[in-house]
């Protein structure tokens, strides 16, 4: 399954919700409940997903392509590949 195309969006809370939102291009993505700093940097993070995502993504394939392989070290690469796959639903 694929998400939702970036760039999402934090939207602060409103009147209505006291709540972070997430929206997309499409509108809603996800609620943070809260109003507070955590709740802030919640949706931060959320709205960057997609954009992490294909950033970690570009790097392993920049990477298992270079004339350098294992530019960015070993463990780094199998984080990367770790999370990607966390991401995907492939994460066991």
């Amino acid at each position: 399954m694929a998400h939702t195309e970036g760039p999402w969006w934090a939207c602060p809370p409103d009147a209505d919700s006291g709540n972070w939102e997430v929206e997309d291009g499409y509108g809603h993505t996800a609620t943070v409940y809260g109003d507070d700093d955590p709740a802030a940097a919640n949706a931060r993070l959320i709205a960057a997903a997609p954009e992490l995502l294909a950033a970690l993504r570009e790097l392993v394939h920049y990477d298992e392509g270079s004339s350098e392989q294992g530019s960015y070290g070993y463990e780094v690469l199998q984080r990367c590949k770790a999370v990607i796959a966390k991401a995907e639903g492939r994460d066991t």
